[in-house]
């Protein structure tokens, strides 16, 4: 289990359940609900969490922090375009130059 922390008024949770079988058996993931994000985009980050630690052979620490810089992401009012969904600069909002 992760805890994430911000100020005083932020906090939230992952937890990660590796089962006895594994890697029969894929990882649980679970974030919680404590952030009002859509069920979409919390559905990417399990999907994304999981698919690092199955296919891609990370370790737990990389799951974690790629958690962290998703809600940090989301935190700093980083937005898709409602158009190409390209993730627009929080600054300036304008679109990546790649």
């Amino acid at each position: 289990m992760a805890t994430y922390t911000q100020s005083s008024e932020l906090q939230c949770q992952l937890k990660i359940k590796i089962p006895l079988d594994y890697p029969l058996k894929s990882v649980q993931v679970d974030i919680g609900e404590q952030l009002k994000i859509k069920q979409q985009k919390i559905r990417n980050w399990t999907l994304s969490i999981r698919n690092l630690l199955h296919t891609r052979n990370g370790d737990i620490i990389s799951a974690i922090l790629l958690w962290k810089k998703n809600i940090d992401k989301e935190m700093e009012g980083v937005e898709e375009c409602y158009i190409c969904y390209s993730v627009m600069h929080a600054s300036d909002k304008s679109l990546p130059t790649m």
